[in-house]
């Protein structure tokens, strides 16, 4: 498969910052099971900022169309413009959004076990919080697939109606009740927040992406948004990338 990926330029690539074009990259290694097309745009990640909204949008679209010409099946941002997307509410429907974080939270029971194991804390003891404002569908899966793990579940959502019904029949189906409010509590060992995309142990440790030992070259974006252009990506070796970052 190839993907192409748009990135903001380089610090050291000053042509292109002053001739402002387009740069293409392509990278291939039988490490990875895929074939990377970088396109940069003409700005570092410091100048994004300072870049009028049309001018980004306009390079965002020549950069899918070069990536594609390339042959990219499947077009991704990097971190910095994906954050600015979401920060200035641009919607680039000509790419492929990748679904990381609905991927992620499929795979974030294992990566729970797994961070809890490496810890030495016992997941039995823990009390598990899932944070979702909608109470969708991934919040069911996470439920199910936690219940054996851990004594004390709490889910906190706006929509506490369906989140009701949901874990009543969840009760007769499993034995487990689960608390259902509309603000977090005070404390909760773990947090799996679902508008959010991410994992926290505690108050400090947090999980937001996952190696999957993907070769990215310097490519500033996540691997958790490449392995969910796989349909059916390889998991079967995998760990979270750790951060104390609160702000992510």
């Amino acid at each position: 498969m190839i993907i192409g990926v748009v990135t903001e330029a380089k610090d050291k690539n000053i042509l292109q910052r002053i001739f402002k074009f387009l740069n293409v990259k392509i990278i291939e290694t039988e490490e990875n099971p895929f074939k990377l097309v970088m396109v940069s745009i003409p700005y570092s990640k410091q100048k994004l900022e300072k870049v009028s909204l049309r001018r980004i949008s306009q390079l965002l679209k020549k950069s899918v169309k070069k990536a594609r010409k390339s042959g990219a099946e499947k077009v991704i941002w990097s971190q910095p413009i994906m954050r600015l997307m979401c920060e200035k509410g641009l919607e680039m429907p000509e790419a492929f959004l990748s679904d990381g974080k609905l991927f992620f939270l499929r795979l974030a029971p294992a990566c729970i076990r797994q961070t809890a194991a490496e810890t030495g804390e016992k997941l039995i003891y823990q009390s598990v919080c899932i944070s979702d404002s909608k109470m969708d569908r991934i919040s069911e899966y996470l439920l199910r697939e936690l219940c054996y793990d851990t004594k004390r579940m709490t889910v906190v959502t706006q929509n506490r109606d369906r989140a009701e019904r949901f874990c009543e029949a969840f009760f007769e189906e499993s034995g487990l009740w689960v608390e259902v409010r509309s603000d977090l509590p005070k404390q909760a060992g773990i947090l799996i927040d679902v508008d959010g995309g991410f994992i926290r142990f505690g108050n400090a440790l947090y999980i937001r992406d996952i190696d999957f030992g993907y070769k990215l070259f310097e490519c500033d974006v996540k691997s958790i948004d490449i392995a969910a252009c796989f349909r059916e990506a390889a998991v079967l070796k995998f760990k979270g990338i750790y951060s104390y970052d609160k702000k992510g």
